[in-house]
This record gives structure tokens, sequence and C-alpha cells, in this order.
């Protein structure tokens, strides 16, 4: 049978599922749906978008990160030209970060060849390194899809349609 010490392990995993979806819940209300139409204009998983947003920005539309990076998407000059995007603009509207950010995940999957674990990496590092180094945002990868599979499994399974 389960030890406790297994049993403890297994309770303190759900404790961590559930208080990370509750942050995410909290946190993405304002901006889930837009999230999710732009994933679903651009064809990436919505999860996915929304917890690379929540990883870069916290959901915060005025973010600012150490190397300059802006907005919800922690966009770069050299990633907004990227997607044909002006910088500038993206610093104000919230609605053109979260259609960038989407953009720029659909552009990272289409030049790694659909491969959508390369593309997150990428999404960190940039293209180049993710495909030139195997290990490149790994640590990213795995928090994005820990915090994609929470949101999934408690907006899809645990909060949606009862069996009866």
């Amino acid at each position: 049978m389960f030890g406790l010490l297994t049993v403890v392990g297994i309770a303190a995993a759900i404790v961590k599922t559930v208080d990370d979806y509750m942050e995410i819940a909290a946190l993405s209300a304002r901006w889930r749906d837009k999230i999710f139409a732009a994933a679903r204009r651009h064809g990436v998983g919505p999860h996915i978008l929304l917890s690379i947003i929540k990883k870069e920005s916290n959901f915060n539309p005025a973010a600012v990160g150490t190397s300059g990076e802006i907005g919800l998407g922690q966009f770069l000059p050299i990633a907004a030209r990227d997607i044909g995007v002006s910088f500038d603009a993206l610093r104000n509207d919230p609605d053109l970060q979260i259609e960038s950010a989407a953009r720029l995940l659909a552009l990272n999957i289409s030049r790694s060849t659909g491969n959508v674990v390369t593309a997150v990496r990428a999404y960190n590092v940039g293209i180049g390194k993710a495909l030139s180094n195997a290990s490149a945002g790994s640590a990213y990868l795995v928090d994005v899809l820990r915090l994609a599979f929470t949101d999934w499994l408690y907006t899809s399974v645990m909060t949606g349609p009862k069996i009866q």
C-alpha cells in the first residue's frame, strides 16, 4: 500500500496544484477570454499561451523586464520586428500584446517544424538558441507546461460538466 510519505507527497502536490490554479484564475480573469481568442486565431494552445503570459509578466501589461522587455508577452524590439509589430505600439496596448504573443508562439512553432516544446523554449531564449541547444530554456518550459496543465485540469476537468 502507500506509505505515509507517499500520501503526504501526493497531498502536497495536490495543494500546490490548487494554489497554482487559484493564482492563475485570479490573475488571468481580466485577460483569459482575449488570450483564448488570440490562441484560436493563431492555432496555438490556449492554456500554453495563457501560461507563457503568466510566466512572462504575471498578467501585468505594464511589466518591464530587466533587459527592457515590455508588456504581457515581454517583447524585445527584435521579437516585435519578427512578427511585424512596432515595439512602441506594444507599450500601451494590452490587446496587441496578447495578439503578438500568440503570433510569436505560432511563428516559433512554424520555425521549429511543429515542435511545441521547442517553440515554448524559443519564446524564452530565442529560436536560434532553442534549435541549437536542446537544454536552453528547459526550466522555463517545465514551468509553462506545469502551469498550462494546471489551468487545463481545473478549467476543463475539475470545473467542467459533471457526469451523471
